[in-house]
């Protein structure tokens, strides 16, 4: 009899953070071995451990692939249980518990036990321990939030600097620093007699400005930091829900004001006259409201308006590849607009590419449509018999995602005319890495040659993993 194939899953919000950025690991890995331990006096076997590290699981709308996962792999059966240090560590929302609940009321075989706390999920009795321990946690973690809102607001209110990334153009300290606040001050001036952020964005370009990703500065960031009321000694405050609710916060809004109406100053030199910096923002809001009466501000943030937004490539540079229209001026369609994908003249492009996004966008749909029937005419591999655990957790696990994009992919090949656009986008990103363009001849027509398709395999990935 082969011991039980069991997950551990481990989770940590809040952590330090590495040289490069990425999150330590040191918590996950102290909650992974008290698991590995608990295991060991079960006498089940580890297979997988699924981790989600720096993820809050109180806060909505926070992805938890780890999480979900192992959801997944419960009710398929794929593993036979899965341990945990506590119950706050797998949820703290009574949503993502009622989840877990669930499958264990549907399949009370499944072995799910806690190193802290006494749960045991086979039973009712545990799963109501476990619920309790997630809604206490919740509490908690609510009541942390709501200190936490309330001690950036004092520190707002006294005019200390935000806890964070220390803003560009000044030290720790607050002290300016230079060459970057002296183009700061530079484009504020600029912007309050009337320059466009291209303009501005062209001189830093000129004096190696880049991103915090060292890439060439976009005109977004261009924007942002020229209208950070920071620049005028000001303090600005919003809630994490309020930055959450909306995807793009106008900064100016946000100056935060005493109990006398006076604008709360920070403990930090200024950049640029209060005066200077008002006219500069003003001059830069009156150009894009202009911007977006001429139809030039471009679609909401976060809203795709073709199929391969974001996922086309000039194969000459690199660089991602934009949407923009031109008017026909000959034939039928003389005056209308023709939407087009181009690799700009900036952020790296060399801008001497194009094609029209209409038979772009209807040869990688047919070519997407051919994979979609490769895939829904695969056939599940069937689990081999195994006394190793490991074995067979990865045939189980990698049956399941073949099944999942079996059935995904003839549900997409049926309904595909009548998919609006983030369901055909959904169908993209799942079998798509990217499309790479090359050069075509002048004088042809659209040439399939010169596209490169670049296909995706999400079922090998994902098994890669485990």
């Amino acid at each position: 009899m082969r011991a039980a194939a069991l997950g551990i899953y481990v989770r940590q919000s809040d952590v330090a953070r590495g040289p490069d950025g990425s999150p330590d690991g040191a918590a996950v890995a102290r909650q992974e071995a008290a698991c590995r331990r608990l295991v060991v006096t079960l006498g089940g076997v580890v297979v997988r451990v699924y981790e989600d590290n720096a993820r809050s699981a109180s806060l909505p709308g926070v992805p938890r692939p780890a999480f979900d996962e192992l959801i997944a792999d419960l009710a398929a059966g794929v593993i036979d249980g899965f341990v945990f240090v506590h119950a706050d560590r797998v949820a703290r929302r009574a949503s993502d518990a009622a989840r877990v609940c669930a499958v264990y009321e549907e399949h009370p075989q499944l072995l799910g036990r806690s190193v802290e706390g006494g749960v045991d999920l086979a039973t009712h009795e545990g799963r109501t321990r476990f619920l309790e321990q997630v809604l206490d946690g919740g509490s908690e973690a609510d009541a942390t939030a709501r200190r936490q809102r309330s001690a950036n607001l004092h520190r707002a209110l006294a005019g200390q600097p935000h806890i964070g990334a220390t803003a560009w153009g000044w030290d720790k300290e607050g002290r300016l620093q230079d060459p970057a606040a002296s183009l700061l001050r530079r484009g504020i001036e600029a912007a309050a007699e009337g320059a466009c952020v291209r303009e501005i964005r062209a001189d830093w370009l000129d004096h190696g400005v880049t991103g915090r990703t060292g890439k060439p500065i976009s005109r977004k960031t261009v924007l942002l930091r020229l209208i950070n009321p920071r620049n005028a000694g000001y303090r600005i405050y919003a809630s994490a829900e309020e930055r959450r609710a909306s995807s793009q916060l106008w900064t100016p809004d946000l100056v935060l004001h005493d109990d006398v109406g006076l604008p709360v100053m920070g403990e930090w030199q200024r950049v640029a006259a209060p005066a200077t910096y008002w006219l500069a923002v003003r001059s830069l809001k009156e150009q894009l409201e202009g911007a977006h009466e001429r139809g030039h501000s471009g679609p909401p943030q976060g809203l795709y308006t073709r199929l391969l937004s974001g996922r086309v490539r000039c194969a000459e540079c690199g660089a991602s590849m934009v949407v923009s229209s031109r008017t026909v001026r000959t034939g039928t369609a003389a005056g209308t607009r023709q939407p087009f994908y181009r690799c700009p003249a900036i952020n790296g492009g060399c801008g001497r590419l194009s094609r029209t996004a209409a038979s772009l966008e209807s040869y990688v749909a047919d070519q997407l449509l051919a994979r979609l029937r490769q895939v829904a005419t695969a056939a599940v591999p069937s689990t081999p018999v195994t006394a190793d655990a490991g074995a067979a957790y990865r045939h189980s696990a990698l049956a399941r995602r073949q099944g999942e994009s079996i059935r995904s992919a003839q549900h997409a090949i049926a309904h595909w005319g009548a998919f609006e656009l983030p369901q055909q986008r959904a169908q993209l990103a799942a079998h798509v890495d990217e499309v790479r363009l090359r050069p075509a001849p002048r004088g042809r027509w659209f040439d399939p040659a010169t596209v490169d398709i670049r296909w995706a395999d999400r079922a090998a990935q994902a098994f890669q993993g485990v």
